[in-house]
């Protein structure tokens, strides 16, 4: 005679967040051993009998971009438990190229706002090349360019993969006067030297004039 057994069941409270930002906005498949449990699942309650389980969140179709599989992680289900599992945001790096015309602009401050938490994410200076690169988690981004001697300028950014991008930063009128500085000087001096010359001309005609009137 075979008597089965039943083993007792227990409740698993499963909490989905997301990093680095804890704003979860996707959905998963709950992998219990490796073996699709449920479908679009966030955070939840599932019931299982006593035993020892791998639990695993995989994101599914568009949410494969913005998220990492979780890692899987061992739960003892003796009792009901609670659990939490952590999914990261997927990285891509984002390269921008600063430039003035075809010349790289240095020192140009970088300043990118994550505008799901209105954060500053990080902040970047521009190297000789004009260049900043760096790796950031999925999201929309504002992105502000600054310099002490260009006008600056502000564009969104939306980082679902690797991405390049030029800008190009207008001179201010300071900046074009220092620039142009040395051909300006050289312009009065030229004009101060023209001027004095035809005043001096002057003077001589009008002495000449003034000895044949004598004679």
């Amino acid at each position: 005679t075979a008597i089965r057994v039943p083993r007792q069941k227990y409740n698993l409270s499963i909490t989905v967040r997301d990093t680095p930002f804890g704003i979860l906005r996707g959905v998963f498949d709950l992998l219990i051993n490796g073996t699709k449990y449920a479908e679009s699942f966030r955070s939840g309650t599932i019931t299982l009998p006593y035993g020892v389980y791998l639990v695993q969140l995989m994101p599914t179709g568009v949410y494969a971009q913005m998220y990492e599989a979780s890692q899987p992680v061992v739960v003892k289900l003796f009792n009901n438990t609670n659990m939490v599992i952590t999914v990261g945001r997927r990285m891509y790096t984002f390269t921008l190229y600063i430039r003035e015309g075809a010349t790289p602009i240095r020192d140009a401050t970088v300043t990118l706002v994550n505008l799901e938490t209105g954060t500053v994410s990080t902040m970047l200076i521009s190297g000789d090349n004009g260049i900043i690169s760096t790796k950031l988690p999925f999201a929309s981004y504002e992105v502000s360019i600054t310099h002490p001697n260009y006008y600056g300028t502000s564009l969104v950014y939306n980082i679902d993969s690797d991405k390049t991008d030029i800008v190009y930063l207008n001179p201010t009128v300071t900046t074009m006067i220092w620039r142009f500085s040395p051909l300006i000087i050289t312009l009065v001096v030229i004009g101060i030297a023209i001027y004095a010359g035809l005043k001096i001309r002057a003077i001589i005609a009008k002495r000449l004039v003034t000895e044949e009137e004598v004679f």
